[in-house]
C-alpha cells in the first residue's frame, strides 16, 4: 500500500511541476527584445491567458485520471457490490466534471456569439 501512495505523490509532483513550468515559459518573450519606457499592465493579459489554459489543462488531466481510476476500480471490483458502487460513483463524478468543463466553455462561447465580446481572451484597454 505504501508503494501506491508513493507513486501517487510522484505522479502528482510531476504533473504539478509540468503545469508550473508551462506557466513560467512563453516563447514570444524571446522575440520581443528590450522595450524602453514605462511598465504597463499588458503582462496581465499573458498571465490571465496562461492561467486559464493551465486551469483547463489541469481539469482535463484530473478528469482523465478519474476515468482511469473509476474504470480500474470497476474492473477489479470482483462483483463486490460496495466496490462496484464506489467505482460507479467515481465514474459519475468524472462525467459530471466533464459536463461542467464543457458547459463552462460553451457558455463562454455563447456569450461571445450573442454579445460579440471575446470573453475567452483578456485584453487591457489602451487609452491613447
Amino acid at each position: 500500500m505504501g508503494t501506491i501512495s508513493a507513486l501517487r505523490k510522484l505522479v502528482g509532483a510531476s504533473i504539478g511541476s509540468g503545469l508550473l513550468m508551462h506557466l513560467l515559459t512563453r516563447s514570444a518573450f524571446a522575440q520581443r527584445g528590450v522595450q524602453d519606457g514605462v511598465a504597463t499592465f499588458e503582462f496581465a493579459e499573458v498571465v490571465f491567458e496562461n492561467v486559464l489554459l493551465v486551469i483547463f489543462a489541469f481539469a482535463a488531466i484530473v478528469l482523465f485520471i478519474m476515468f482511469l481510476i473509476g474504470g480500474f476500480r470497476y474492473l477489479t471490483s470482483g462483483g463486490d457490490p460496495k466496490a462496484v458502487e464506489g467505482a460507479k460513483g467515481t465514474l459519475t463524478h468524472a462525467i459530471a466534471g466533464l459536463v461542467v468543463l464543457v458547459l463552462a466553455f460553451i457558455i463562454l462561447k455563447l456569450i461571445e456569439t450573442i454579445t460579440g465580446v471575446d470573453v475567452t481572451t483578456f485584453k487591457v484597454i489602451h487609452n491613447p
